[in-house]
């Protein structure tokens, strides 16, 4: 694996951008995938590839990646994050930069759909439901849901309110807020909902469509 080229998005919504917000860099992101130390481990979400590992900055960390190209080696990042060190992960070595491979159409194209499925597990959290969210009867329900906290966080952003603010406002934890912002959070009560609502100044609205066929 520590011969393989690693795709760095750089573009908005793109894995650099997706990293950042959980405090990593691209370096430290390499440092861990491509550590030959480091042993390759499956997501139990998803079923992708991905490995656990210590950075040289300290952090414990897991990385989820799709393979795009076996020849040559050629990797994306979906998404990575800080976990607990619950697993002897080892110290990564820097790893050797390359320059990115010209890829096949056939190569490209499997690029621009991972590109598309990493998009929605980042929008999902990266503690949400595995890929295959979209074939359960809840899917449409947490589509809506992750939609509506989106607009909670636009809507707190815009009124220039902090998390503790929020928290203040409500009386829930500042850690429970982040974790419903982030996904971490995958099945809110209502009530909690309901109160985050009214302190960043919006009201929530369920509607009901017919399902295809039914209309």
């Amino acid at each position: 694996m520590d011969d393989a080229t690693v795709i760095w998005d750089d573009e908005p919504g793109g894995n650099v951008e997706h990293v950042a917000e959980h405090g990593l860099t691209p370096d430290e992101v390499d440092e861990v995938l491509l550590g030959t130390s480091v042993p390759i481990d499956r997501s139990r979400s998803s079923g992708r590839p991905c490995k656990f590992g210590w950075t040289s900055t300290g952090k414990h960390i897991i990385v989820v990646w799709d393979d795009v190209s076996d020849d040559p080696p050629v990797v994306y990042p979906v998404t990575a994050y800080e976990v607990e060190p619950n697993w002897g992960g080892v110290m990564a070595t820097n790893p050797t930069s390359r320059p990115r491979p010209v890829l096949t159409p056939e190569q490209q194209a499997k690029l621009d759909v991972i590109r598309a499925e990493a998009k929605v597990i980042q929008e999902l959290g990266t503690e949400g439901p595995p890929l295959d969210v979209d074939l359960t009867p809840s899917a449409p329900f947490y589509a809506e849901l992750r939609a509506f906290v989106a607009q909670l966080r636009a809507a707190r952003e815009a009124a220039g309110l902090t998390l503790a603010q929020v928290a203040k406002q409500t009386g829930l934890a500042e850690e429970t807020l982040s974790r419903l912002e982030t996904g971490a959070a995958t099945n809110p009560t209502w009530q909690t909902l309901g109160r985050v609502a009214a302190a960043v100044g919006v009201r929530p609205r369920l509607t009901a469509e017919p399902t295809a066929g039914r209309a």
